[in-house]
């Protein structure tokens, strides 16, 4: 009996996952790639075989030639390429690893559910908040897709929910994809050199609400995300659930004086509202404004979270635990734990002018000492000291800059208390006089932000070492929690 035929095209890790999955359901796998001469150890044993064609459009002739039952493209393949343009015009299943992964998820006995996030920023931040959540809940849930561990891995390993993180490649390359429960948390112009233009971009990203089985979570303010989420493909059996940071209506999800309500998901018996205090979240606190937390990406991502583990019958009490629990990224809005009442925060990893932006907007308006300064690497810091200054209370400046960041200070910010730090010698010592400088201009219940909108290479090796001197110096003048 002849197996049928798969072409895998790329030896990323998502190729390589999906030529694995796709031997493991008896298909005779041949790899293709434009670079790649040789298998990579991890592949040897199973004596793919290899094709290697620089040109797209000879290797794409050489798939349509094989005529396999099914090609698997890695997103490293774009949409203009004539590996996908001429495959696909050819009448052949074209795919992608989610699609491949989904397919052979649903055809197993007990498949999971899949809860899927996409979005032009805070995907991985979502997906993390979810997992902590469900975690505490005590699902057997596992984090997948862009953030590194292959879904065409987890999809095999009998978990009780998949938490996926989604980007537009992957989302492309779908077609009978099924989530549970999804969410575009935003969408702006990216990967355009990708899919060629922004409506492809959207489009692509559009795809997480098909075929939805239970809902299509969504920001009420944000009428480009809603279109997608109500023009959505074969969804009928799904409902829009819109998250809101005003007044919570009737099959929505929203926060209301920092509390957490939900009345999408009531409970059946009671029909009461599910609600959680985020205020016990520490990472949520310096956000939760009379605004509660609206254009604080933190506590949208947040919000997204909780709506998708509600969608599988999460308590509120495990929601908090669960965010509780959680941890960003190193360098990336992460608390230093003390006892003298402040909220110490490292981003260092916040580089640029976006970066630090999206900090300053996760606290309290004019409750923060702010860290600035490094490298600028060319940026007109101007507007972001200017929308500063309603924001924070003082400045710290450091770096080789100081002088020019000093100057837009005086001119953007000229009623804002500010102090340099010279930063001469060991960075070790000089970063305490930083820290030193922060306790003088705050108060207990105040936040102190390294979110420099630098670069570190004027006095660090990298943003990692700026972030790890500014947490030892709060620790060694502060003192850590006990």
């Amino acid at each position: 009996m002849s197996h049928p035929r798969a072409a895998v095209v790329g030896l990323g890790v998502s190729g390589r996952g999906a030529a694995r999955l796709l031997h493991e359901r008896g298909y005779s796998v041949t790899v293709f790639d434009q670079v790649t001469t040789q298998l990579p150890d991890d592949l040897n044993p199973l004596h793919f075989d290899l094709r290697s064609y620089p040109d797209a459009t000879r290797l794409a002739e050489q798939i349509i030639a094989l005529a396999p039952a099914l090609v698997v493209l890695s997103p490293g393949v774009p949409e203009s390429s004539p590996i996908s343009q001429l495959t696909r015009q050819s009448g052949l299943d074209v795919i992608g690893e989610v699609e491949l992964a989904f397919r052979i998820g649903t055809a197993q006995s007990d498949p999971a559910r899949w809860l899927a996030v996409t979005g032009t920023n805070g995907k991985t931040t979502t997906v993390g908040m979810v997992g902590a959540i469900l975690a505490r809940a005590g699902l057997d849930a596992i984090e997948t897709g862009n953030i590194g561990y292959p879904v065409t891995r987890a999809v095999t390993e009998g978990h009780e929910v998949l938490v996926a993180e989604l980007s537009s490649f992957q989302l492309a390359t779908t077609a009978t994809l099924a989530p549970w429960a999804s969410i575009c948390l935003n969408v702006d112009s990216d990967h355009l050199d990708w899919h060629g233009s922004i409506e492809a971009y959207r489009s692509a990203k559009s795809r997480v609400y098909d075929r939805v089985q239970r809902a299509r979570l969504v920001f009420a303010d944000d009428p480009v995300v809603a279109e997608m989420a109500c023009h959505a493909t074969d969804s009928e059996g799904s409902v829009v659930v819109p998250l809101t940071f005003g007044v919570v209506g009737s099959g929505e999800i929203g926060i209301v004086d920092g509390i957490l309500i939900d009345l999408a998901f009531l409970d059946a018996k009671s029909e009461e509202p599910e609600v959680a205090d985020l205020s016990q979240v520490p990472l949520l606190r310096a956000a939760l404004t009379n605004r509660d937390g609206a254009s604080s990406p933190l506590v949208r991502d947040a919000l997204a979270a909780a709506g998708l583990a509600r969608s599988v019958g999460v308590t509120g009490a495990d929601i908090i635990a669960g965010l509780r629990d959680f941890q960003m990224a190193p360098h990336r809005f992460a608390l230093v734990p003390t006892e003298d009442g402040r909220t110490w925060i490292n981003d260092s990893k916040a580089t640029n002018v976006h970066a630090a932006s999206a900090a300053l907007e996760n606290v309290l308006p004019g409750t923060t000492a702010w860290i600035l300064g490094g490298d600028t690497k060319g940026q007109d810091l101007s507007g972001l000291i200017a929308t500063a200054a309603d924001r924070v209370k003082a400045v710290v400046v450091i770096g080789s800059e100081q002088q020019e960041i000093l100057r837009i200070l005086a001119e953007q910010a000229p009623d804002l208390p500010v102090t340099a730090v010279p930063g001469d010698g060991e960075p070790g010592k000089w970063m305490k006089e930083v820290v030193r400088a922060c306790l003088e201009m705050t108060e207990p219940g105040d936040n102190v932000l390294l979110a420099p909108a630098c670069a570190s290479w004027d006095q660090f090796a990298s943003y990692s070492q700026r972030g790890d001197a500014y947490v030892s110096a709060v620790k060694e003048v502060v003192g850590g929690e006990g």
